[in-house]
């Protein structure tokens, strides 16, 4: 059975890392001596996040917006590790992939800024391991659902949007790549998963 997809898209939050926001808001706070809600009002309740993932602010225009609202320097380093320290592998997803890199080209795509992209060896190790290339919302000027995400990355890698499959976790995210025309699935368990990409002529 020939695959009906030649490239196979995932998001990487609570796909192949499990994310723990609470996790990284108290690492941060940790790393600058602030408080968790200092945290959240500076990076989440202020929209610096939302306008990083958008592609509004650049990684050291975004830092240093997150650093003005704290009254404290926040480097990349320190930042870096506070996302790092609130994601976990998820074993099972992880060799599911690894199994799958013969079959087609995998690449990530997350709902981040570019300093997601920048700094993802620190965060996402085994994306490496995996040559797994990431990106981001931020290269593509919005964020998922938005068509033009996907859409924008289906250029990049110069492959048809339906010869392409989306994996998030958020149904909406989901939703929104089937619009733009490609296969998608709403990840709840790696079995469903399995039998998604199965339909798909991928052997798992």
């Amino acid at each position: 059975m020939t695959a009906a997809i030649d490239v196979l898209i995932l998001d990487i939050n609570d796909v192949l890392y499990r994310y723990d926001v609470r996790r990284r808001v108290e690492l941060l706070a940790d790393l600058t001596a602030t408080t968790p809600d200092a945290v959240r009002l500076a990076v989440f309740d202020s929209g610096v996040e939302g306008r990083s993932d958008s592609g509004d602010l650049t990684p050291d225009e975004y830092l240093a917006a997150i650093s003005e609202r704290l009254a404290r320097p926040v480097d990349r380093s320190a930042w870096a590790r506070s996302l790092a320290g609130a994601v976990t592998p998820m074993r099972e997803s992880i060799d599911l992939v690894r199994r799958l890199r013969r079959q087609l080209a995998i690449v990530g795509l997350t709902n981040n800024g570019l300093i997601v992209k920048e700094q993802a060896h620190r965060i996402y190790p085994v994306l490496r391991d995996l040559d797994i290339d990431l990106y981001v919302s931020a290269e593509f000027g919005s964020q998922k659902p938005a068509a033009q995400v996907y859409l924008g990355l289906c250029r990049q890698l110069d492959i048809a949007p339906g010869r392409a499959a989306f994996v998030d976790d958020r149904a909406a995210n989901a939703d929104g790549a089937n619009e733009a025309g490609l296969r998608s699935h709403h990840f709840t368990t790696v079995d469903a998963l399995r039998a998604f990409l199965a339909d798909l002529g991928l052997r798992v």
